[in-house]
């Protein structure tokens, strides 16, 4: 094991981030055309690939028959003190920003007015580029909640922006809005109601 600076070399290229990324999630057995189809890189790149993290002592390799077979080395300090930890923070980052939500709605005077928010968008789909917005689609009970509502987004937007970078996107609706809007056939409730990730109170098609 190199003891300076090792993550240098055991995460310099996209492909070695991606095979780790994979390994970790399903601490399980692969051979090299599986991951190459799984983390969507092509073949030779995910063979050299898999080849330098095995010499790195991150990775086991076994042979059955012709082919290479894969996992992690699990008691290797790099893989269960560095790799693992590092993408399970990874995997809980929009969790931290949706808790953080939840916890600013429980305790605002704001909660019993609020009928539903839900994550849509690229966010939502995993499709999003460091800048994006993180788009909140919200129902209110009534049209006077939608003031008092967007108030409390426009602080719980300051605390996401000051700690992540992105800004909040608010899409705000009476129910009796949402509805109408839904049986006009209007595109983004379409799109919302196809991917959205429900973040609080009633699920969509229960407010139609």
């Amino acid at each position: 094991m190199k003891f300076t600076k090792p993550l240098d070399t055991i995460l310099n290229t996209e492909a070695k981030t991606r095979i780790l990324r994979f390994l970790c999630r399903t601490s399980a057995e692969w051979n090299g055309n599986q991951i190459a189809r799984e983390i969507g890189v092509s073949a030779p790149a995910t063979h050299n690939a898999l080849s330098s993290l095995y010499k790195e002592g991150v990775l086991q390799l076994r042979n059955m028959g012709n082919t290479h077979i894969y996992s992690l080395k699990q008691d290797s300090f790099l893989v269960s003190s560095l790799l693992k930890p590092l993408f399970a923070k990874e995997d809980e980052l929009l969790d931290t920003v949706i808790d953080m939500i939840k916890r600013k709605i429980s305790v605002s005077k704001a909660k019993n007015e609020i009928l539903s928010v839900a994550l849509f968008g690229s966010t939502s789909l995993h499709q999003e580029c460091p800048t994006s917005d993180i788009d909140i689609v919200l129902i209110a009970e009534g049209a006077k909640a939608k003031n008092t509502i967007e108030r409390l987004f426009e602080q719980i937007d300051a605390k996401v922006s000051k700690e992540f970078g992105n800004t909040i996107s608010t899409y705000i609706n009476t129910q009796a809005e949402f509805r109408a809007k839904h049986k006009h056939g209007l595109a983004v409730v379409k799109n919302i109601l196809k991917s959205y990730k429900l973040i609080y109170g009633k699920r969509l098609e229960n407010l139609l």
